[in-house]
């Protein structure tokens, strides 16, 4: 995980698929597929915490 800014932040890992029981995605007959191994890619940002409305969890 780094920081991109002072209230953001982004991680990257890779993922495979196999090691979870998918199956690599594949379509036109085999033409096109997906390796095994999928990066992902995720960033949030945080700020001030935020109340819910009333009556809602």
């Amino acid at each position: 995980m780094r920081a991109v800014a002072p209230d953001r932040y982004r991680a990257t890992t890779v993922v495979t698929q196999s090691a979870y029981g998918i199956k690599p995605y594949s379509a036109f007959l085999g033409a096109l597929k997906v390796r095994d191994e999928v990066e992902v890619e995720i960033e949030v940002r945080l700020g001030p915490a935020t109340s819910l409305p009333q009556g809602r969890s």
